[in-house]
């Protein structure tokens, strides 16, 4: 099983909170979620306007969330916080949100092949949208 949790230390910010419940809810709610989420091994940076960042770890069986930036990361991006809301409710692919330039990828990623299943991990599942 597949858990997510926060950093030792400070309490997470919104944008961490936001990531944490809608992570752990898809995780409880949908087998496939956990099947993708144990694929994935890759350190994933968020920032959003304002200077608000986390970075979410994943190691397989645990999505660890903290707040800033770390280091050696496979893939850092960047967005408005209202078209992340929009992603992270299924108004808005990831995919199209990186094609029409919503989200910027502030660096090539390190691993591409993660950095798709990040982004296909985090997708709305289509079950919701009907």
């Amino acid at each position: 099983m597949v858990s997510v949790i926060e950093a030792e230390g400070e309490p997470l910010n919104g944008l961490g909170m936001m990531m944490s419940q809608y992570m752990a809810q898809n995780l409880a709610e949908f087998e496939y979620k956990e099947k993708q989420a144990l694929a994935i091994r890759c350190r994933v940076a968020v920032e959003v306007n304002k200077g608000f960042a986390i970075t979410t770890v994943f190691t397989g069986e645990r999505i660890i969330i903290a707040n800033g930036v770390m280091d050696k990361l496979d893939l850092y991006l960047k967005s408005d916080y209202l078209v992340l809301s929009k992603v992270l409710s299924g108004k808005t692919s990831p995919f199209f949100a990186l094609l029409k330039g919503s989200i910027k990828v502030k660096a090539w990623p390190r691993r591409p092949f993660q950095a798709i299943r990040v982004l296909r991990f985090l997708k709305i599942p289509k079950e919701l949208l009907s």
